[in-house]
């Protein structure tokens, strides 16, 4: 099953090394929310990318708080045809101190995706009919102070304990895995050819033996066109899933194209450009009114260069605060700048590959069963997308992207295969109220999503009418009202297994800021109608801060491994993995 972590309040921070850091461009809010968003708390932090991701912070409780003042109260407990049932889903947790536990992880295979019954009940862990791989820097906490850590594939044979399967090479950057049998496969990336490269090469590739050693498949990427006429170059999602049916492998590259080296002969743009779904247009040289601040009186935001400052460069939205720091309005950049021409994709000859990573278009690689052959699948244009999550299952794979529209973010969606090479002409819309995608899976064989939006967390199921529908959850009403008081689940971490449903999350006020006086919840269901509402504290035995650092659904058991973190200017985070099973 698929998880991407979506957390905007938890502790838990994991450095990458710099080989596979994604710039980040400045004002840039989908690659913010990509990288604040990579599965399993991928974070990179640098200077520039602080501020930025404390401004989607804030518009992030601008919205809860705008969702707070419309529903009051009153958040309903379904919409759209959801039901929800706050009730008793009996599960027996145990708290389990790991002997060589592990840190924060990307890419965790399944034991045994897809079925019900890939472990075996145990009291403190999963006996799987395969091990457990994930891609990790360290055991336990990361060295914060490394500036370029280990890449280790580990291994366990129950969830709990890991030890090292093999250490990456420096030039090799895996992001995801996917188990088929005694096989592995994995997606990523590796360094540039040579030194005037700026594109990261593809990687799809795979082991035979325990994750010891990698082999690669080649790759049908236009890489060079990509790397002659954009800048800031990268992956900035990726996803690979293997079943009966074969194994895809999803990528989204994102690329600052380079206009100069597109604009037509004797154009130039010295004021900078802002790209549109059919091109781009060139920015106005600001005037001495729209050279300060450009947002409605009574708010504020980002100041304009002056004319005499401006360089040739991609600009963006420009969001509005008011006084309390609430998001007020967002200007497009052609209302802040001014447009003096625009270009179609057509007049700038950007197409192919160069276009789909400009515009953040998925692009999928399907191989046959038991196969190593990659062959390049065709999938339909959506919105720009800065995340991506990919199942297989036993009638073939989901595809789901999280994207940005008109520089806010956009209704997520999926596409359905039912061999991973054939697929819809059309992405179609998830539900309603949902913005982002955690956790994706099957309950009772329709597809599950648990993500968040303006509700706060939400499940999005399908209803299996035949017509695609969706029911559309929040998960606010499975909470005691008596902890929640008005406030709104937002979720820290889930996953959608075979065992059901299962989700971390903290209660925020209406600001969006998590409440001190309301413990973190896990909440639990096994058929994604009734919920267990259980306080996260009563399960760990403290009342420390908990930082989630994943959730896991293998078989009929659940893991949440935590790190405790006691106060003090210096605390030392202690992990334990809660594993529970249905009592």
């Amino acid at each position: 099953m698929s998880s991407n972590h979506q957390d905007a309040v938890d502790e838990a921070i994991d450095l990458e090394p710099a080989g596979e850091a994604i710039v980040i461009p400045p004002g840039d809010v989908a690659a913010v929310i990509a990288r604040s968003r990579q599965r399993q708390r991928r974070t990179t932090v640098a200077t520039s990318v602080v501020a930025t991701v404390a401004l989607l912070a804030t518009v992030a409780a601008a919205r809860l708080a705008t969702n707070a003042d419309n529903a009051g109260n009153t958040t309903p407990l379904s919409a759209n045809g959801g039901a929800l049932v706050p009730g008793d889903v009996p599960m027996r947790w145990t708290k389990v101190d790991p002997k060589s536990g592990l840190g924060f992880t990307r890419g965790a295979t399944d034991a045994d995706p897809g079925t019900a019954t890939a472990a075996t009940a145990t009291d403190t862990g999963t006996s799987a009919q395969r091990p457990i791989y994930a891609i990790s820097t360290a055991p336990g906490q990361a060295d914060m102070g490394k500036t370029n850590q280990s890449r280790v594939i580990w291994r366990s044979e129950d969830g709990i304990d890991w030890t090292a399967a093999s250490t990456l090479t420096n030039d090799l950057y895996l992001a995801d895995l996917a188990s088929a049998g005694d096989r592995i496969y994995a997606v990523g990336t590796s360094a540039a050819q040579s030194a005037t490269d700026k594109t990261p090469n593809l990687v799809i590739g795979w082991s035979d033996d325990e994750a010891k050693s990698w082999k690669r498949a080649p790759v049908d990427l236009d890489l060079a066109a990509i790397d002659t006429k954009a800048n800031n170059v990268s992956v900035m999602g990726s996803d690979i899933a293997s079943g009966k049916h074969g194994t895809v492998a999803a990528v989204v590259l994102t690329a600052e194209l380079d206009a100069p080296a597109v604009l037509p002969p004797g154009t130039a743009a010295p004021y900078g450009w802002a790209l549109t779904a059919t091109g781009i247009d060139l920015m106005a040289r600001p005037s001495a009114t729209n050279s300060t601040d450009p947002c409605p009186k009574g708010t504020n935001g980002a100041k304009l260069t002056s004319p005499d400052d401006r360089q040739p460069r991609a600009v963006y939205d420009i969001q509005c605060f008011d006084s309390k720091g609430t998001l007020a309005k967002t200007l497009t950049a052609q209302e802040a700048y001014g447009v003096t021409a625009s270009f179609t994709w057509q007049q700038l000859h950007v197409d192919g590959d160069l276009l789909k990573a400009v515009r953040r278009q998925p692009i999928a690689f399907y191989a046959p069963p038991g196969s190593t052959e990659f062959h390049r699948v065709d999938l339909p244009a959506t919105d720009p997308a800065y995340a991506l999550l990919l199942q297989a299952t036993d009638g073939g794979f989901d595809l789901t992207t999280s994207t940005i529209t008109e520089g806010s973010i956009g209704q997520p969606r999926i596409i359905e295969s039912a061999d991973g090479k054939q697929w819809p002409s059309e992405w179609q819309p998830i539900g309603h109220g949902l913005e982002w995608i955690t956790a994706m899976g099957r309950i009772d064989g329709q597809v599950a999503i648990i993500g968040g939006g303006k509700q706060g967390a939400v499940l999005a199921r399908r209803t299996g009418d035949g017509a695609g529908s969706w029911a559309t959850t929040p998960l606010t009403g499975v909470i005691d009202p008596a902890v929640a008081q008005g406030g709104t689940a937002h979720l820290v971490n889930a996953a959608i297994g075979p065992l059901g449903a299962v989700a971390v999350v903290a209660v925020v006020d209406a600001t969006g800021v998590e409440r001190g006086d309301a413990p973190r919840r896990v909440l639990v269901s096994r058929d994604g109608t009734t919920w267990s509402d259980t306080d996260l504290a009563k399960l760990t035995g403290t009342d420390f801060t908990v930082g989630i650092i994943r959730v896991a659904i293998v078989g009929d058991k659940a893991f949440i491994t935590a790190n405790l973190t006691p106060g003090g200017k210096t605390p030392k985070p202690t992990p334990v993995v809660l594993v529970g099973v249905p009592a």
